[in-house]
């Protein structure tokens, strides 16, 4: 059977101020504080048509591989993962990785970089990726882009790597009450749940409930439920193809004028300008 994998790939020979968290790894946590040690290669979007497995390869840098539709069955040395939508995973330099066998409707966000500290690799799957989605997007903006400066690829990928950093903090140290009401908010978001809504549902005092989910996320209930709102509008605007009609009725909008207005009173453009704000992106085919 003949595999094709593609890959678009710019190249920026600069260090890169980036982290990343790997689990309880005191390795990884050096690299934290040594920022220069990582260097940003490359990065991509990859998109497959129809079957497709990835190719068996051993390479110098490290590979962060971001799931956001299908699956991914890959191995790693004799580790072997199955990557559903918004799982990463980080490969390590010179160990042989491959498919273990192949897939269909694949498509996955990866980033290439080297690291003079030893990392060690791990698997993480979140519950809210779409600030990761976006940090994406804007670094293949940058990259795709002519006259942005080398820095705007090279701080974004930092982003990315904080933002997993973040993300593997969250998931590995979490307020029950809070991340109860968070799980609640980002599944029922297009209900517009009230903060009796939620208390009712986890089951907590709503005052107690608002005290610990403002020291857990650091910002109020109702908050967190307009910035969820923002983030899914956004994803469904960028990613799914919706029109803004189709994203407004979606997240239990009324009409479209609604949802503009929501949406430019929280982030100061229409939902029309958003689109077009990172529109240049390249994305690369088996």
């Amino acid at each position: 059977m003949l595999y094709n994998y593609i890959i678009y790939q710019n190249t920026y020979n600069s260090s890169a101020n980036t982290a990343i968290k790997v689990r309880k790894s005191d390795l990884m946590n050096k690299a934290i504080k040594n920022f220069d040690s990582i260097n940003f290669e490359s990065a991509g979007l990859f998109v497959s048509r129809g079957e497709w497995c990835h190719p068996e390869r051993c390479i110098s840098s490290y590979e962060i591989i971001f799931v956001v539709a299908g699956k991914v069955h890959i191995r790693e040395e004799n580790n072997e993962y199955t990557l559903e939508k918004n799982s990463v995973l980080l490969l390590s330099p010179g160990k042989k990785h491959g498919g273990t066998r192949p897939s269909r409707n694949v498509s996955f966000y990866w980033l290439h970089f080297t690291a003079d500290t030893k990392l060690c690799g791990s698997h993480f799957e979140f519950a809210d990726t779409a600030q990761l989605v976006a940090l994406f997007r804007m670094l293949l903006h940058f990259i795709n882009t002519p006259f942005y400066p080398v820095e705007s690829a090279r701080y974004t990928a930092k982003l990315i790597l904080n933002e997993i950093l973040f993300l593997s903090e969250k998931t590995a140290d979490r307020e029950k009450a809070a991340y109860i009401a968070a799980e609640y908010i980002s599944s029922n978001i297009r209900l517009h749940p009230s903060v009796s809504d939620i208390a009712k549902h986890t089951g907590y005092n709503a005052d107690y409930l608002c005290r610990v989910f403002k020291k857990t996320f650091g910002v109020t209930l109702k908050k967190y439920i307009a910035e969820e709102t923002i983030k899914k509008a956004k994803l469904m605007l960028c990613e799914s193809g919706k029109s803004i009609t189709g994203t407004a009725l979606e997240l239990g909008f009324e009409n479209e004028n609604l949802f503009t207005k929501f949406f430019k009173y929280h982030e100061g453009i229409t939902p029309s300008q958003y689109i077009y704000m990172y529109y240049n992106t390249h994305i690369n085919h088996s």
